[in-house]
């Protein structure tokens, strides 16, 4: 049974911050990109430049894997989403128009997801960029939860057509595929015009099922 997931993201939050607090105290010190993460074939924060990261950890990374993982229970496969790529961007069109804000979060990866399937894939797993996968998934969902409410509160509501253009070809990562930079062809308002935006991050795919890495977008 998943744990309940505002409980899970304070603990996560807790755990980055002391994580953060050690680190500057007995091992030198953190260096972090105020331009966002990257990752290889997407970025938590879309459009930000690949800066490196570097982490004196005072764990080794499969520790910190492990204390992340403790209190999550295992996963295997995504759940939920959607069964391609472009009904689940036409699902988050139509919530977007309803404003439909449950419905956004049966189509994100959860936090077990990420701890299982997608962070043990990332760059952030190594040097130079290596980062505990709380403080990853703790911009991650950051990231995701700003820019989802802008998506809302200012094109929310409205009719956006169904018009969207992503890379033909996806990046791999272990046994997923992922799609970066998508962007949505959105009408304008009366007597504006319309224009292109990207208005969610990551797409990843396992097994046949689709959904969003993040809601991380340029807006």
């Amino acid at each position: 049974m998943e744990p309940d997931s505002d409980k899970v993201r304070t603990m996560q939050m807790n755990r980055s911050l002391v994580f953060l607090a050690a680190s500057t105290v007995l091992a030198g010190g953190l260096l972090l990109s105020r331009s966002g993460l990257t990752g290889p074939g997407g970025s938590v924060a879309e459009g930000a430049a690949p800066t490196p990261v570097y982490v004196d950890s005072i764990r080794p990374m499969e520790e910190e894997l492990r204390l992340f993982r403790e209190d999550l229970e295992p996963v295997t496969a995504l759940t939920g989403g959607a069964s391609s790529r472009d009904e689940l961007i036409r699902s988050f069109l139509e919530a977007l128009e309803r404003q439909d804000w449950p419905a956004f979060d049966t189509m994100k990866i959860t936090v077990a997801e990420f701890a299982w399937l997608y962070f043990p894939w990332t760059k952030y797993t190594s040097a130079p960029y290596e980062l505990p996968p709380g403080l990853v998934w703790f911009q991650l969902d950051g990231f995701g939860a700003n820019g989802l409410e802008r998506a809302v509160t200012r094109i929310g509501g409205r009719p956006l057509g169904r018009e969207f253009r992503c890379p033909e070809e996806p990046v791999t990562r272990g046994d997923a595929r992922f799609w970066s930079g998508c962007v949505v062809s959105v009408p304008g308002n009366a007597g504006e015009q319309g224009r292109e935006m990207k208005l969610f991050g990551e797409i990843m795919e396992q097994g046949g099922v689709y959904k969003f890495v993040s809601y991380g977008n340029g807006l």
